[in-house]
């Protein structure tokens, strides 16, 4: 009898366990409808008037895709730029920002922002796709039809016709057991002057006052600009306004090292030759202090719209030609943005 209940038992468990389907779970998202139709269907079109394969870096270019669905839904619409390739480098050479449309909504935008970059190098690519998601609880929200935009950029090096200059002159002299730096003790002031008749011990015989730096700054910049300064030969040199090192028997020389650069073209140091850099033992103050207290630091010429830095003996370190079809790089706020349909 106990044989015959055991076998019922077992009958019973094995027609629990085997008479009911397995329900396998799925990691897809439902779609909101059977019908494709019914699946809210996504357009893309660029508004902006940039050509895509000649933008360039000083431009500051912020590309716009304008995202509309057809009908809205209760959730949340997300779109992704998907990078296929290229050369340019995302946080250094561009930034993507991805479209949301909030539930109940129909538009979004898609950005890429190209930044601005001054490093000299080549022309930059980068092609990108848009997706639905990536997210699962998004991806499958649209209509499985729906056609995504690509765009092939070319970012072109961006090349200034001016030069951004900076001198400084900052070392430690020792002095009573204690270092003391230059830049904190002795005031350099920056001029420029024609090359034709320079003299060193008179320098402000041919001074330009087109552009110098007397602010009191170590170190001490500013740029030139080559609109108002044109064709020429010109010698860069510093006067020092006081020193209070004069008198303590320090006895060093302190050279300028200008650093000069043309964005996009060239960067490069002058250092300034030991036989015009100044001695910390000269003098107090501008007024009372010898001819020597001027020195040349380098030379700059242009001529056709090329640039050549020399130094003072008339090495060239660095050279370049103009780019006259631009002059300053424009801010970001201004980047006009006209309507274009995307191809």
């Amino acid at each position: 009898m106990k044989k015959i209940i055991y076998v019922l038992s077992l009958t019973l468990l094995a027609s629990v366990f085997f008479g009911c389907d397995v329900l396998e779970p799925s990691q897809d998202a439902e779609p909101i409808s059977d019908a494709a139709a019914n699946y809210p269907t996504p357009t893309f079109t660029l508004t902006s008037s940039a050509n895509l394969s000649a933008l360039n870096e000083g431009d500051e270019n912020v590309l716009v895709w304008d995202v509309t669905v057809d009908k809205p839904i209760d959730r949340n619409l997300n779109f992704s730029w998907v990078v296929l390739g290229g050369t340019a480098t995302l946080h250094e050479d561009y930034d993507l920002v991805n479209a949301t449309i909030p539930a109940y909504e129909t538009t979004g935008q898609l950005m890429i922002m190209i930044h601005n970059d001054s490093a000299v190098e080549g022309a930059e690519t980068l092609q990108l796709t848009v997706e639905s998601g990536p997210s699962l609880a998004s991806k499958y929200l649209v209509n499985p039809s729906s056609s995504y935009p690509t765009a092939s950029l070319t970012i072109n090096n961006f090349e200034s016709d001016d030069l951004e200059m900076s001198f400084d002159w900052e070392k430690g002299i020792d002095f009573a057991g204690s270092t003391y730096g230059t830049c904190a003790n002795i005031d350099l002031d920056i001029f420029v002057s024609n090359a034709a008749g320079f003299d060193i011990n008179d320098p402000w015989a041919t001074f330009n006052g087109t552009n110098y730096a007397a602010t009191g700054d170590c170190p001490e910049t500013f740029d030139w600009i080559m609109s108002d300064w044109g064709d020429g030969d010109y010698v860069i040199w510093h006067e020092v306004w006081s020193n209070g090192f004069a008198g303590l028997g320090t006895n060093t020389l302190v050279p300028i090292t200008a650093s000069i650069s043309r964005a996009g073209v060239f960067s490069t140091t002058v250092v300034q030759a030991d036989v015009q850099a100044m001695n910390s033992d000269n003098g107090g103050e501008a007024d009372d202090l010898p001819v020597d207290t001027h020195g040349v630091i380098a030379q700059v010429s242009v001529a056709n719209g090329i640039y050549t830095i020399s130094d003072y003996n008339g090495n060239v370190v660095a050279t370049g030609k103009t780019n006259t079809a631009k002059t300053k790089r424009p801010s970001i706020d201004k980047v006009e943005r006209a309507i274009k349909t995307l191809h």
